[in-house]
């Protein structure tokens, strides 16, 4: 289940992904230097004495097998990471530019042709836009010309002729299917970065995302001088326990938490869920009082709404914790130690005697923007 917070409160699950390995360089210069190795592989093939096709250009072949291999080399040692991606339609240009030489010395076959090309294919269809399909097919279909072209009457029968012409169209379906394959992957890849960021159930960023953004904020705080607080809350209580064998139950108090704490949220703020009753906002340019004025209203929302729901007052308890950047604690470690200790009383709901943080009481806010400072 999903909440979106007004006004794009970050800490909502996200319909769309980046699929990882499409965009891993290292990965595709592998891959280029894999299908030059397997022309080189195919030229030096054609130079044995027992295989030799009729005809062929020997010198032009042996050139072709070295020169694919030393870029097979190169291919392995640039840095692709430099680059953008686009540069890897230079070697497929020279991949099919080889072809083309190795077709002209009579060093390819139907059958080689075939493979070597669906190698180029696949890899364009897989790694980069569609027009580089597009601009490979196009290449491709001029050496299947040539190659028609230049056939002499004893080898241009039907069937080679008719099995030259379907190859276009067969690489075509081919670079549809690796299209489609590239989009399932890619879905399939979404949902699993969203598992490793997002609570399933709410939402709300996981306790390990959490921790990662806080890294990231912390040190802006510090580069900038600005104030950081988390607020952490943890409802606890008889209710729990009873609700122990009715999931639903489970589910519907957290839901309920999440779309609380999405509601008061601010755009630039990240709402976590950081165990199964328990939840932080990580508030970015808010001093400790704002903190414990937003925590404290949190808090009486949330028992109220659990109220509606028809839990006794004593069957619940809500705790607050809160922690500031930098005058309770100066590191990620900290600010969740330090804002974790305040959650685990079940009295310290908006008690700053027993909160974490020695600001003076406050009134309860209506949210992080009543009382927070900002840029």
């Amino acid at each position: 289940m999903c909440h979106r917070a007004p006004g794009g409160a970050k800490g909502v699950l996200p319909t769309s992904g980046t699929l990882n390995t499409i965009d891993d360089k290292h990965l595709m210069s592998r891959i280029a230097a894999a299908i030059w190795a397997a022309i080189a592989f195919f030229a030096a093939v054609s130079t044995v004495g027992s295989l030799q096709p009729t005809g062929a250009d020997l010198e032009l072949m042996r050139g072709i097998a070295v020169s694919a291999s030393v870029l097979a080399v190169a291919t392995m040692l640039i840095a692709w990471e430099r680059l953008p991606k686009a540069a890897f339609n230079v070697p497929l240009l020279l991949m099919t530019a080889t072809i083309g030489a190795l077709v002209y010395a009579e060093g390819a076959v139907r059958t080689d042709l075939t493979l070597l090309f669906a190698f180029l294919v696949v890899f364009a269809a897989y790694f980069l836009p569609w027009r580089s399909s597009a601009v490979q097919l196009a290449l491709i279909a001029s050496v299947l010309a040539v190659r028609l072209v230049t056939l002499d009457t004893s080898q241009a029968t039907g069937d080679e002729a008719i099995r030259l012409v379907l190859l276009l169209p067969a690489l075509a379906a081919l670079a549809v299917l690796v299209g489609i394959l590239r989009r399932n992957a890619a879905a399939r890849e979404a949902v699993l970065i969203a598992q490793e960021t997002y609570d399933y159930q709410t939402g709300l960023l996981s306790r390990e995302e959490l921790s990662r953004v806080m890294d990231a904020e912390v040190t802006r705080a510090s580069q900038h001088a600005r104030p950081l607080s988390l607020v952490m809350i943890d409802v606890s209580g008889e209710m729990l326990s009873r609700a122990e064998f009715e999931p639903q139950h489970r589910a519907r108090i957290a839901t309920m938490v999440a779309r609380s704490l999405l509601g008061r949220i601010r755009v630039e703020d990240h709402a976590a869920r950081f165990d199964e009753f328990r939840f932080a906002v990580l508030a970015p340019d808010t001093d400790g009082e704002g903190a414990a004025a937003f925590g404290r209203g949190l808090v009486d929302v949330v028992r109220k709404r659990l109220i509606t729901l028809g839990y006794e007052t004593e069957s619940f308890a809500v705790a607050l914790g809160w922690a500031d950047y930098p005058h309770s604690a100066q590191s990620t470690r900290a600010l969740i130690d330090v804002a974790a200790k305040g959650a685990n009383s079940p009295g310290s709901v908006g008690d700053p005697s027993q909160a974490p943080s020695a600001e003076p009481p406050v009134a309860p806010a209506e949210g992080l923007g009543a009382a927070a400072p900002h840029a």
